[in-house]
């Protein structure tokens, strides 16, 4: 009721509708809580947590187009928000649009230089596109964070195959076969054929 009376008599004020909707949230009134906390961005589309919080309340109801816009908006904004840059990342990247994929991969590094997941997408982008040398370098960070990525391990294979070095090309596939990925049917086949 407090956040309430604080939103008549000033109808703008960002913290109460943010108070609000985590009230909501708290009370499982979700489609509540949601409107509360759209108010918060469309009085201050620059408010880096209501971005956040809006957007974790989008993923755990599964609104994923709700999401999407959201992130778009963030990006459009300029907000300093990896999660939205890595999102959108991903959506690019299960859309085969592999350069806009590495435009957002690339700005979510710079607010998280750390992030294994945003190097391995930036090294599968590349690898999607034919730069095995980007692949490489990317995917090999990666591995430099996390070194039991079994995916980072298959992608890498990948690249270096394509790299014709064919040497850690088996290296990284039977790496991450022992880390128990099962590498496409097809990346052995053209090992196996190298082999012999």
């Amino acid at each position: 009721a407090l956040y309430l009376k604080a939103i008549e008599l000033s109808p703008r004020m960002l913290y109460a509708y943010e108070a609000l909707g985590d009230l909501y949230v708290k009370e499982g009134k979700m489609e509540a809580a949601l409107g509360a906390l759209a108010k918060v961005i469309a009085i201050d589309p620059g408010y880096l947590p209501g971005y956040a919080k809006l957007a974790k309340l989008y993923r755990r109801l599964g609104q994923t187009k709700e999401l999407t816009r959201l992130y778009k908006s963030a990006v459009a904004n300029g907000l300093d928000f990896f999660e939205a840059y890595y999102y959108l990342g991903n959506l690019y990247a299960d859309a085969r649009m592999d350069k806009k994929a590495i435009a957002m991969y690339r700005q979510a590094l710079r607010f998280n230089p750390e992030s294994q997941e945003a190097c391995l997408g930036l090294g599968t982008a590349y690898l999607a596109l034919g730069n095995h040398r980007q692949a490489i370098l990317w995917l090999s960070r990666s591995l430099s964070i996390d070194p039991a990525l079994a995916v980072a391990h298959n992608n890498l294979s990948l690249a270096y195959y394509y790299a014709r070095e064919h040497d850690l090309a088996v290296r990284h596939y039977n790496q991450a076969v022992k880390l128990g990925y099962a590498p496409h049917p097809k990346l052995a086949q053209l090992l196996e054929s190298q082999a012999m």
